[in-house]
């Protein structure tokens, strides 16, 4: 590290001050010494006393104070030296004393100009080995502290060990795995083996020893002891060092590893849980595949019997499907009790059967079931229709009659299509429901009726409130308990028993006889859409039978693809747009498979869809196939 220049200029002034001091002193020193000589009648040392005076001023002095001290002692030689013509006046005699007087001053001031250019080329080398040493220490300072927080952060220690000198190094972090202070203990291997659990000292003793005499690595794992008591688990790795001459030195790390030692430990401990716990699965598998073949057994009779008490409660509604069970769970649940139901679903799905049944299974079974399809009445006359009037109530109201409503007292009224009332009669049949009373046209005294109403819809009433369509407050009155009634595509598998349901029904209406059906009109069946849901299969099945002159019913393609798709639709209509885009993914499908349609490499199998199926959309399309073979 460079000194300060302010320390340089407060020490430059006073080692001046000395310099010139010493060059006065050294002239007076050598002026009195002449002086002392004269008196005794010595003539010849003035010059060698005043060369003298002269050498120490330049050498310890430098040039200023030599050049001070020459002047000075030409002066005083000149008072010892007197001319007999007067003061400072010079002899020949004594021309030779000056000359050689100066020449020796000269030689002297430049041997002193050498001798402290060297001094001062010797203190800046000082000067910056020093500074050298400064940062060096203070690097390997740095370094230690690097090293001693990594081994910190790691549980790690260092140590070195040399066999034949004895001499042994412990960093701090080895220490401090061992729990005692840095210090404390003189580092060596016994000083080491005192820490190590008793059980282990043995084996680790010879894993050393072994390695000692064979020059090679060393890598043992045991467990030390602290102060404390605690114990902690350490690996210690090891490897011989290069040292001078014949001696062995080994260097070497220490990391404490209880963290991992314990971790381990619960691992292991968990893998045996896992272990038990997978026996324990194979136990309780094993037990419940037995138990599980006697529920199957036990279900398949629960399942019976539920579809025969299906066929007896529910016996005009056919299927067995989920979505349908799904349904009628949610009418064995509300049958029983007064709510008010509102049924949803598709035009066609057979929404009152669903209400039907709900009224056959409740305690109001053997009282009136009225149904009113909203839809089918004039606006001017629904009122009228379900409330009844009075005579002479409106014009051609001749006599009384009693509505809907009363016809269904203790009973229960199905309103179909319900989305159909005009918002005025809404507002009289929210106050039925309200009030549970009712007023003919006509009349001024209200009646008490005690109803049940069960409401169905095939429309968004919850769009239709959004434009005002549709009464919030009534809505919110008859979807009390709202059921959901599948549509025919979505309980697919209904469908043979439906097919099997109408043979029967209308085969015997026909005076046919119809024992079976083609298998390829169950596939025709099961992969169309069903827009029009069971209304459509019925009538479908009704046609067919009709037109059949055997025993096994055919199904016509016609009947279910070739109902006026395409051309027959109006410009911009939903139909005619689905009925183009089939008609483009068809036509690039056997262009693809040059008009092929069954096979693996047909375009039945490009789309996704039965053979049949595709075959009929082809031909209610009038697509010619033949115009594809040729590409």
């Amino acid at each position: 590290m460079a000194r300060s220049p302010l320390m340089a200029e407060q020490r430059r002034i006073p080692l001046l001050i000395t310099r010139y001091g010493l060059a006065i002193t050294s002239v007076a020193l050598a002026f009195v010494t002449v002086f002392v000589l004269q008196c005794f009648r010595v003539r010849d040392p003035f010059a060698l006393v005043f060369l003298s005076a002269l050498a120490v001023s330049v050498w310890y002095g430098g040039s200023g104070p030599g050049i001070l001290a020459f002047l000075l002692s030409v002066l005083g030689l000149s008072l010892f030296l007197h001319s007999p013509r007067g003061w400072l006046r010079v002899d020949f005699y004594d021309v030779p004393t000056y000359c050689i007087f100066a020449l020796l001053g000269f030689l002297i001031h430049r041997f002193s100009q050498s001798r402290r250019r060297v001094e001062h080329l010797l203190q800046e080398s000082r000067n910056h080995l020093e500074s050298e040493v400064i940062e060096r220490t203070s690097e390997l300072r740095r370094r230690d502290l690097h090293l001693t927080e990594a081994q910190c952060i790691s549980h790690t220690g260092s140590w070195a060990w040399n066999e034949s000198t004895g001499r042994g190094f412990w960093t701090p972090g080895l220490f401090r795995i061992l729990g005692i202070a840095p210090g404390t203990v003189r580092p060596s291997p016994s000083a080491y083996m005192a820490h190590v659990y008793p059980d282990d000292q043995a084996g680790f003793e010879s894993a050393r020893v072994e390695a000692l005499r064979n020059r090679s690595g060393l890598d043992h794992q045991h467990r030390v002891v602290q102060p404390d008591g605690s114990i902690r688990h350490v690996r210690v790795w090891g490897r011989p060092f290069p040292a001078d001459g014949e001696d062995l030195e080994f260097i070497g790390t220490v990391m404490d590893v209880t963290e991992q030692v314990e971790d381990h430990a619960v691992l292991q401990r968990h893998l045996k849980t896992i272990e038990d716990l997978l026996e324990e699965k194979k136990i309780l598998q094993e037990q419940l595949r037995r138990e599980n073949i006697s529920l199957h057994e036990l279900t398949r009779a629960l399942q019976g019997e539920i579809a025969a008490i299906q066929k007896t409660r529910f016996e005009k509604i056919v299927g067995s499907s989920p979505a349908i069970h799904r349904t009628l769970v949610r009418v064995n649940q509300v049958a029983p009790t007064d709510s008010t139901v509102l049924i949803t679903g598709e035009t066609g799905t057979g929404k009152e059967l669903i209400a039907q049944a709900i009224h056959d299974n409740s305690s109001r079974a053997k009282k009136p079931f009225i149904s009113v399809n909203c839809a089918a009445l004039p606006s001017s006359l629904i009122a009228a229709e379900l409330f009844g009037y009075e005579k002479g109530a409106f014009t051609g109201a001749d006599r009384q009659r009693l509505g809907r409503f009363e016809l269904a007292d203790n009973g229960t009224i199905f309103l179909d299509e319900i989305g159909e009332l005009p918002l005025e009669t809404q507002a009289s049949l929210l106050r039925v429901l309200e009030e549970h009373t009712v007023e003919r046209l006509g009349g001024t005294k209200p009646i008490p009726v005690d109803v049940r109403v069960i409401a169905a819809t095939n429309r968004d009433l919850q769009a239709a409130m959004r434009i005002s369509e549709f009464r919030q407050d009534l809505f919110y009155r008859l979807n009390v308990f709202p059921i959901d009634v599948p549509p025919l595509r979505e309980r697919r598998e209904d469908i043979p028993e439906l097919v099997s349901h109408f043979i029967s029904l209308y085969a015997s209406k026909h005076g046919k006889t119809i024992r079976n059906i083609e298998s390829r009109g169950i596939d025709l069946l099961r992969s169309y859409d069903w827009p029009g849901n069971i209304r459509e299969l019925k009538n479908v099945v009704e046609t067919s039978v009709i037109v059949s002159s055997g025993e096994v019913l055919a199904i016509d393609e016609e009947l279910l693809f070739g109902g006026g798709l395409g051309e027959d639709a109006p410009i911009g209509s939903l139909e005619k747009e689905m009925a183009n885009h089939e008609r483009v993914l068809i036509e690039r499908a056997l262009e693809k498979t040059q008009g092929r349609v069954y096979g693996q490499a047909g375009a039945a199998a490009i789309l996704h869809v039965p053979p049949t199926t595709l075959s009929a959309k082809i031909k209610a399309l009038k697509i010619d196939t033949t115009k594809f073979k040729s590409r």
